[in-house]
């Protein structure tokens, strides 16, 4: 076989894929350095961003921790299990991953649940702290350290630590094995003791007690067990609210956060057991350790575990653990001239360690084909002999501001603080033919990124959730052990979950994202055998008509102009109950009536139900000029048992209809009477919430006119029968004979 001539290897060098995989290295948990093999959702990734300068991704979330298997881990019952022992879906105390941004806010402690446990081979280093404890840890493994000058808090990897670098503790580890004495003293707390745990006030533990023996025997245990305490003394008299009468009563304050851990732990408190009283609060001040000594040690078993809040509290500290994207801008910042590149993240962490993977493409290429760095620092990597450069920046208020960028990924971008402001800086800093790449995980809703994930835009939308990476049976496993519907619809499902109390209930609404289809896609329900989704001018086709079938129209009217708000079609099979027809659009009232005219005759005359107010009008009107045969007539009452129709044409949305109408819809989704295709549909309802007043409305920035299309369309159910009516056949009664 011969080998490829110069041109061939230059245009293999040229594409991303190849010189990755053929050329560079990433580190792997379990194998170190690796060859950089794109997996499916990579590679689908890579074809998107040849063809699109305008790339948004919403991603799984997940991250790994490696550590020795016996390193102890402390749970939410407040005991420590080596990591060995730790068991999927078990709750386990951690604390953010990130402080909320901006002066004031802090990283505070949570409860988390173990999502998933693995074993991996790989080297290991031996941190030894100046307290004596010792950590065995991945050189990726992350805990959170100090920056240089002590400004602020950073992950730092075990292979970037040094001696003397301080690592946070919240406590520290306590026996577990319990004396005679715990027993004796958790048994006075679940009798006399009170956990103080309002919101706005530190967390407190007090044990009451009279003056006598006992009382000496509760100072006693917690001064030789190194506890810091205040007494205070109960001086009211007999006949108030003290519970002993006349004598006074003393009690014991505990209120230090770390000693809270290793008291409340050590004793076994049955009372206070399950009571999440870190939950929401503040990191101790005082625990901080620093590294004495590195030692670097062989490949070795280790033990690697998820988290729902990606940290845990290993040994008393806190612990931690987007490559193709930088793996693609590492090769376009190589090949092509004159280029600036950012990398941009909400804090400097994550972006540093975006940097930090560009430069082990770097080390790991040969060095025959390895272009030459001019600067290499924490912050820049640039390429002298073609003008390039990556950067790290931060997501500043005028980030990018003085910069021409032309490749921008923004990181994360649903936890940025001002974001509207700083993507706005962006965008302007890159030219036309720039390319940017926003991804993050979902992080609720009403953010720029879910705004912009909802949004009809420049952005094409590219999702890589659970499917990519797990089997059906492999899923239902995690999700039955997380044991968390809303957690793992976030984490998994890539559900943008709502703060608000939603009107249509979510469940639901995972269940229709089964029905989802899009153009092109096999429609296996209740249609044609074989039939695929297709457009039409601008109707998008889920089912074919069939000949015996009975359909409804329900159409919302807007002006047509663009930005404003959409007209919207949605074709109901009154049989079935599925959605077989989708429009949105801006389109003229009268060309609106148009359309619908052509696709109602289309679906057997299908009786066609239009919104009344404002444009619906026009639309109406227009309709009867076209003799459009079967038109919805609104009943005269709603709130009466009987209620005749009446001969005014069109849905009439008022302040009684319309909390009718939205409660009907939201009833049929729930109780699985229709089956929805439209993303769009799905996407409004997960917005659309009762705010402050108990109003139906889609959050700020959001539309609602599908739900107003799929509402009106289902009041045409109430009027239209799912089967044929029997007429009676009048020949049979007539003359057979003359007189």
């Amino acid at each position: 076989m011969s080998s490829p001539s110069s041109t061939e290897l230059l245009a293999k060098l040229k594409d991303p894929k190849y010189y990755l995989e053929q050329f560079c290295k990433i580190k792997t948990k379990d194998r170190g350095l690796a060859p950089f093999i794109l997996n499916e959702a990579q590679k689908d990734l890579f074809n998107a961003l040849r063809t699109s300068n305008r790339v948004i991704i919403l991603k799984a979330r997940q991250m790994g921790f490696c550590q020795h298997p016996s390193t102890k881990i402390l749970t939410a019952d407040l005991e420590w299990i080596e990591i060995d022992n730790i068991a999927v879906g078990q709750e386990i105390i951690s604390v953010d991953e990130f402080s909320p941004g901006g002066k004031g806010p802090s990283r505070k402690m949570r409860t988390a649940i173990v999502e998933a446990k693995s074993e991996v081979f790989d080297e290991a280093y031996k941190l030894t702290m100046d307290d004596g404890r010792v950590l065995v840890l991945t050189g990726s493994h992350k805990m959170l350290s100090m920056t240089k000058g002590g400004d602020y808090l950073v992950w730092k990897k075990a292979e970037e630590m040094h001696v003397g670098d301080g690592i946070r503790y919240i406590t520290k580890p306590w026996e577990t094995e319990r004396s005679y004495e715990d027993g004796w003293f958790g048994g006075m707390i679940d009798g006399e003791g009170c956990l103080h745990n309002k919101e706005k006030s530190s967390v407190k533990l007090t044990v009451s007690q009279i003056s006598g023996p006992v009382w000496d025997r509760l100072k006693k245990y917690l001064s030789d067990n190194k506890y810091n305490f205040t007494v205070d003394v109960d001086r009211r008299v007999a006949g108030s609210s003290s519970k002993l009468g006349s004598k006074e009563v003393n009690k014991v304050v505990i209120g230090k956060m770390d000693e809270l851990f290793r008291l409340l732990g050590s004793v076994g408190s049955a009372r206070f057991k399950g009571t999440r009283f870190w939950e929401g609060r503040e990191l101790p001040n005082i625990g901080w350790s620093k590294v004495v000594s590195i030692e670097l040690l062989p490949a070795q078993r280790m033990i690697d575990l998820q988290t729902s809040e990606k940290t845990y509290i290993a040994e008393g500290f806190v612990s931690h653990n987007s490559t193709a994207v930088t793996g693609y801008y590492y090769h376009k910042t190589i090949t092509t001239p004159g280029v600036n590149t950012a990398l941009i993240g909400y804090n400097s962490e994550l972006t540093t360690e975006l940097l930090d993977k560009v430069k082990t493409f770097y080390r790991t290429t040969p060095d025959s084909i390895k272009p030459k760095i001019q600067y290499n620092s924490k912050f820049e990597i640039s390429f002298p002999a073609i003008d390039s450069k990556i950067i790290v920046l931060p997501s500043t208020e005028n980030v990018g501001r003085g910069y021409t960028l032309h490749n921008v990924l923004s990181t994360e971008l649903s936890a940025w603080d001002k974001a509207e402001e700083k993507m706005s800086t962006l965008e302007a800093s890159v030219p036309i033919n720039g390319q940017i790449i926003v991804e993050s995980t979902p992080r609720g809703q009403g953010n720029l990124y879910h705004r912009m994930w909802m949004s009809d835009n420049d952005y094409v939308k590219k999702e890589y959730g659970w499917w990519w990476h797990y089997s059906e049976e492999e899923i239902e496993i995690i999700k039955r052990r997380m044991n968390n519907p809303s957690k793992f619809a976030q984490e998994y499902g890539l559900e943008f979950l709502t703060s608000g109390r939603s009107v249509f209930d979510p469940n639901s609404i995972q269940r229709q994202r089964k029905n989802q289809l899009a153009v092109g896609d096999l429609n296996t329900r209740n249609s044609i055998e074989g039939e695929r989704v297709r457009e039409v001018d601008g109707l998008r086709i889920y089912s074919a008509p069939r000949s015996d079938h009975f359909y409804i129209v329900g159409a919302d009217v807007a002006e047509g102009v663009d930005g404003g708000d959409y007209s919207v079609a949605m074709i109901w099979d009154r049989m079935t109950g599925e959605e077989v027809a989708f429009f949105r659009g801006h389109t003229e009232p009268d060309k609106f009536a148009d359309k619908l005219n052509g696709w109602g005759r289309m679906f057997n005359n299908a009786l066609m139900v239009v919104e009344i107010n404002n444009h619906g009008l026009t639309t109406v009107t227009c309709l009867k000029k076209l003799l459009y045969p079967s038109m919805y007539f609104r009943p005269t009452h709603f709130e009466k048992i009987a209620s005749p129709w009446s001969e005014k044409l069109g849905w009439k949305t008022t302040k009684l209809t319309r909390p009718l109408m939205i409660d009907d819809f939201a009833q049929a989704v729930r109780d699985n009477e229709l089956i929805i295709h439209s993303k769009e549909v799905l996407d409004e309802m997960t917005v659309f919430v009762y705010d402050r007043n108990n109003n139906m409305v889609a959050q700020e920035g959001f539309h609602d006119d599908c739900i107003f299309s799929g509402g009106i369309g289902f009041q045409g159910f109430k009027v239209m029968y799912d089967k044929p009516l029997d007429q009676i056949n009048y020949a049979q009664y007539l003359p057979t004979s003359g007189y």
